[in-house]
């Protein structure tokens, strides 16, 4: 009733004119709605629930519309969704806050729907509790109230697949990759497009797949159908023999292309107790510090066939297996009770303590339904006894730093006992030393009885960096015994290197000119510490167009201190330019063993000297008076160190001179003779007194390379009113005869006149 009198209170107010204060009256009104209402039984899903506030304002108030908002939103609002039928509801009341006139929200909320819910429609209630304000004025009076409402969503069960396990048959043993399979049927009412079935384990004992869970697929699985889907399974060492439980979660496309996931069935699997592997037989004569097969025969104790079966042989500690922590080795199909025998290298450290190791053998391989497994580790004992080795005696070598040589090794037998195929190996760490070209090298010794010295030599090689010294290389001894291969550890032995013998150069000398051929000499001394036996010396022009026909030049032997000269010819070719040349000498030589050797290279410059002409010309007369003819004769001198053959020399005269006969001809002209040669040279009438030059082109070749040269010369010619040279006779005799008869003929005219 109080209410009822304030309300009534409040609209007087409103109506007395003059003192009338703003009054509103309302309520929210709340209506839920489903974005989706299709689930499908055995299904856990979210229903996404929407509220909205379509509220009732009765009074509004024009002079204060912020009071209509206090009428109209809900606040505080509670949305709770509760069972019903085959829904059971996973998600507890939600909070919403305020909830203004016209607004909404969409709440999620899980549910998982009953297996065995029948396809049809089913009423869900959903409480709504929320605060609001039923009416206030301007002064402030409101009337303030909690509401509690129930609404109805439908939800929509349509038919669906749904899958139940039938049985389960595992395969697995603690510390083991085995295999599990699981019969499922399709109890549902709707077929399963592409669907995927995901096995899982909460507890760490149990390991389905690579990495902790393991999913299969089938494309199209129709209602009533059966399917079995394997999957491996590691169980850890420490599982026990007892009960464990797996989910298996299905989840599929149905007709409609939306994806169903189903709630996750249990698959219950017991690990068995034995393991798959026994060892029948271990055969092994490994030894501290040393290397031997061990032969592992093992037994496949289960009772299937392993199919593609590799077997893996591990080790911790201070063996090593096959050189590393582990080796595998193929067996192929492997029936049920059958022995294999598989060997592995086996290496003990230097620091390996005599005693008996556990080595771990697990197998791997694929069961009849192609699924791949792993056994559990089987352990293999191997006993490794300490080690009787071998003693060295004597280290010797002539190798040279840097060089090359040999190095010879004396070992005693010490084991007490004959061994057979031995062979003893020196290997390097230092990179610049070389054991028969490489780090190491074998030599095969065979039988070798207690007490017997053997002795073993080497190639040994120093390279550039090497000096003078001691260096450090190992040896080892590996045979049979037993029947099985032994190798014993590695000692160090000392080598010492001496330093090579070392060669300078002095006295360098020769002759080199373009186009000839000239020589190379000098000495060579021995500054080092050794002989050097049958020294031959090698010189090698770096240069391009220089050759040494001659090939080394032997120097003897050479002491300590001792030098020898040599003398090399060297050609250069005419296409060569003068200049500075390099060249590279080096020497080789013999040690006391009869070894060959080369010291290391010496380098050297000569200077090479333009060409020189090997033949000089000079005129012996060249003076002509106008309009005459003569012999211009020529002096050839041969300054070259060779002789020159098939020589050829022709002038180019230009006016005011020609010649009927410019070429002259000689076959072979020796080193330093002169030969003369004449050419007919003729002189224009109308030239005037001056000095001329006139071309004369020379060619020849080198009587011992044939090498052709051409050289061009000016000769200098003089025209002159009287020449110097000699007179020319047919023109002189002509001149006289002509005075003669002119004599005549004038006295004879003068006698007829009388």
């Amino acid at each position: 009733m109080t209410r009822r009198w304030l309300a009534v209170a409040l609209v007087v107010l409103l109506v007395l004119p003059g003192t009338a204060l703003a009054f509103v009256q309302g309520e929210p009104r709340l209506r839920v709605g489903l974005a989706d209402d299709t689930v499908h039984a055995g299904e856990e899903t979210t229903l996404s629930v929407t509220v909205a506030n379509g509220a009732d304002l009765k009074f509004a108030s024009r002079s204060n519309p912020a009071l209509n908002a206090e009428v109209t939103t809900a606040r505080a609002v509670a949305v709770t969704l509760e069972d019903s039928g085959p829904v059971s509801v996973e998600t507890g009341t939600r909070l919403l806050g305020s909830l203004p006139d016209g607004g909404s929200a969409t709440l999620p909320f899980e549910v998982s729907i009953r297996e065995s819910a029948a396809p049809g429609v089913y009423d869900v209630p959903v409480e709504l509790r929320y605060a609001y304000t039923a009416s206030i004025s301007d002064s402030g009076a409101a009337d303030r109230r909690t509401e509690t409402v129930t609404r109805t969503l439908r939800v929509r069960v349509e038919e669906a697949a749904r899958f139940r396990v039938r049985d389960v048959e595992s395969a697995v043993a603690p510390g083991e990759t085995g295999r599990v399979s699981v019969l499922l049927e399709n109890v549902g009412s709707a077929t399963a497009h592409d669907a995927q079935f995901t096995l899982s384990s909460s507890d760490p004992a149990l390991s389905p797949g690579t990495a902790g869970t393991a999913t299969r697929y089938d494309a199209r699985w129709a209602p009533g159908e059966t399917r079995r889907l394997n999957y491996t399974v590691t169980a850890a060492t420490g599982a026990r023999g007892q009960s464990y439980s797996l989910e298996l979660a299905p989840s599929y496309r149905d007709a409609t292309g939306a994806t169903v996931s189903q709630q996750p069935l249990s698959v219950g699997i017991t690990p068995s107790a034995g393991g798959l592997l026994s060892v029948a037989d271990v055969r092994s004569s490994v030894v501290v510090g040393g290397s031997s097969p061990v032969t592992v025969t093992l037994r496949n104790g289960g009772d299937r066939t392993l199919r593609d079966a590799t077997v893996r042989l591990s080790s911790v500690g201070d063996l090593a297996v096959g050189g590393g922590e582990s080796a595998s080795r193929f067996v192929g199909r492997w029936g049920p009770d059958e022995t294999r025998s598989l060997t592995y290298d086996l290496t003990a450290g230097s620091e390996t303590t005599a005693g008996s190791y556990p080595l771990a053998a697990t197998v791997t391989y694929t069961d009849s339904e192609g699924a791949a497994l792993t056994s559990r580790p089987t352990t293999v004992p191997v006993t490794v006894p300490a080690q009787s080795g071998f003693t060295v005696q004597s280290v010797s070598t002539d190798a040279t730093a840097p060089g090359s040589g040999t190095v010879s090794l004396t070992l005693r037998n010490d084991a007490g006992r004959a061994v057979s195929d031995a062979s003893v190996s020196l290997a390097t760490t230092a990179t610049e030393l070389a054991v028969d070209g490489g780090p190491s090298a074998e030599r095969f010794v065979g039988r070798w009885d207690p007490g017997e010295t053997r002795t073993l030599t080497y190639d040994l090689t120093a390279g550039e960096a090497t000096t003078g010294g001691t260096y450090t290389l190992t040896t080892g001894v590996a045979y049979t015994v037993d029947g099985g291969q032994v190798t014993t550890r590695s000692v160090p032995v000392g080598v010492r290197l001496a330093e090579p013998p070392e060669f300078g150069l002095t006295d360098l000398g020769g002759d080199l000119y373009v186009g000839e051929r000239g020589t190379v000499r000098g000495t060579v001394v021995n500054e080092g510490n050794r002989t050097a036996r049958d020294a031959v010396v090698v010189v090698d022009s770096r240069a391009t167009g220089i050759s040494l026909p001659g090939g080394p030049v032997s120097l003897g032997d050479l002491g300590p201190g001792e030098s020898a000269g040599f003398e090399l010819e060297t050609d250069v070719a005419s296409t060569a330019t003068a200049g500075s040349r390099p060249f590279a000498l080096t020497v080789e030589y013999g040690t006391s063993d009869g070894t060959r050797r080369t010291g290391d290279a010496l380098t050297f410059r000569r200077s090479v000297a333009p060409d020189r002409e090997p033949l000089q010309v000079e005129p012996v007369n060249a003076t002509f008076a106008p309009d005459s003819s003569g012999a211009l004769v020529v002096r050839v001198t041969n300054t070259g160190d060779t002789a020159r053959e098939d020589v050829r020399l022709q002038i180019a005269p230009v006016p005011p001179f020609t010649s009927v006969a410019p070429s002259a001809y000689v076959a072979r002209l020796p080193a330093g003779e002169t030969a003369e040669v004449a050419f007919e040279l003729s002189v224009d009438e109308d030239a005037v007194p001056s000095s001329h030059a006139v071309a004369l082109n020379v060619s020849s070749e080198s009587a011992d390379d044939r090498r052709a040269t051409v050289d061009r010369h000016q000769l200098p010619v003089v025209v002159a009113s009287e020449p110097a040279g000699p007179v020319d006779t047919p023109s002189t005799i002509a001149a006289v005869l002509l005075g003669l008869a002119v004599a005549a003929s004038t006295g004879y005219w003068w006698f007829r006149r009388r």
